[in-house]
């Protein structure tokens, strides 16, 4: 309604709200997030239960949709839209600490409490040039590289930070919490420091046991094209919307698996990507990137050269050649790539592997330079950082 809209865009009234799809989409994604806290609360308040969880989305599509005309103004953003739209990504996160008060209400203070984030959101002057849209943009580039995890609840150490964890000690921790036996498979370990009793911690072979939970034909592509072509018969979607989702699946499905370290698979995730799109670039550079972590050499730099045949203005496919040369122990090399990288697109990340170049060949002050722009990039990159810091350490400034 109107009103449960206002208090993310004040200006509501001002304007015809009907014909602005903006607001269209705080609506569809007030109403899916409702919909889940409210089954949510309910399961918690009338189900018997000894682990609940929620995943909520919200934020993430909130901030690629409107991160952008959060305050201060960027510079592709006009002032009518900054006006219009400045209030809603505070607005999002007010709704969800609203949702997170009732459910802790729910829970009562027996119950242990884990919010955890699988990255950030730049919010501030680190963020890109041009849109956070999905479609329209680089969403990946928005992304704040560091998520959080928060714990709270009875036996959980008060007022401590959390060093070190990753997503993948997640689940481990959460077993031990349940005192429960973590899988000698798993990456991960058992964040243990946030006890204020440390657990014995058991462990077992693994869980899986070949046993599916869920409906064979669920991962079945075939299946998948079937139901995607009578919704195309139908009418529901046009036939490029086919082509576009099973696309996404593969993208998707490939850059899970690449962040996972399962990179053979995910080259043949987006294998499958340009089998749709021979001219996909971005899928390029990420079996590109996939085979650099497999030791490629070779194939890896096969396939970035295919996609800077098209395209120059590719600089993360600068940066693996870079990381290449680097490997093989030609600098020279390695820095005209990664200075080809930086000029067309400076990030922390790219300053880094220079600053680190720059190591190699003893060039110290060189190094520090490097680090300290990655740093001005992003206050928190702590490759920078770790850098610097054996920089200082080599040059006596303990």
């Amino acid at each position: 309604t109107p009103q449960q809209v206002a208090p993310f865009i004040p200006t509501l009234g001002t304007f015809d709200a009907a014909a602005d799809s903006k607001v269209q989409q705080v609506r569809h994604m007030l109403a899916q997030a409702a919909s889940v806290h409210n089954a949510a609360t309910h399961l918690i308040e009338h189900e018997d239960w000894d682990l609940c969880c929620v995943y909520l989305d919200t934020i993430d599509r909130f901030a690629h949709a409107f991160m952008e005309y959060h305050p201060p103004r960027m510079a592709h953003v006009d002032e009518p839209s900054f006006e219009r739209y400045r209030d809603v990504m505070t607005g999002c996160y007010r709704f969800h600490d609203m949702m997170l008060g009732r459910c802790l209400d729910l829970c009562g203070d027996e119950t242990a409490v884990v919010i955890v984030s699988d990255h950030g959101f730049h919010c501030d002057d680190l963020r890109p040039e041009g849109t956070s849209a999905i479609r329209d943009g680089q969403p990946v580039a928005w992304h704040r590289p560091y998520g959080m995890l928060a714990i709270w609840g009875p036996g959980i150490r008060k007022g401590e930070r959390l060093y070190g964890a990753s997503l993948l000690d997640v689940c481990p921790t959460i077993l031990s919490m349940l005192g429960l036996p973590i899988a000698s498979d798993m990456e991960g370990h058992a964040l243990t420091q946030i006890f204020e009793t440390r657990p014995t911690i058991e462990t077992i072979p693994t869980y899986e046991d070949g046993t599916r939970h869920d409906a064979e034909e669920a991962e079945d592509p075939w299946v998948a094209r079937q139901m995607l072509d009578q919704l195309q018969a139908l009418g529901y979607v046009e036939s490029e919307d086919v082509d576009d989702v099973v696309v996404d699946r593969h993208r998707n499905l490939g850059q899970v698996y690449a962040s996972t370290g399962r990179h053979a698979l995910a080259v043949e995730q987006y294998r499958e990507v340009l089998a749709k799109r021979p001219d996909d670039k971005g899928s390029k550079v990420q079996i590109g990137a996939s085979l650099l972590a497999m030791g490629d050499l070779e194939g890896c730099e096969s396939m970035l050269d295919d996609a800077l045949a098209s395209d120059d203005d590719l600089p993360r496919a600068h940066l693996f050649k870079g990381m290449i040369a680097q490997r093989r122990g030609r600098l020279d090399d390695a820095l005209a790539h990664l200075l080809e990288a930086e000029r067309h697109a400076s990030s922390a990340g790219v300053s880094v592997q220079i600053g680190n170049v720059h190591m190699q060949r003893q060039r110290l002050d060189e190094a520090r330079g490097c680090y300290e722009r990655a740093l001005e990039l992003d206050r928190d990159c702590a490759e920078a950082f770790d850098g610097l810091g054996v920089v200082h350490r080599l040059q006596g400034r303990r």
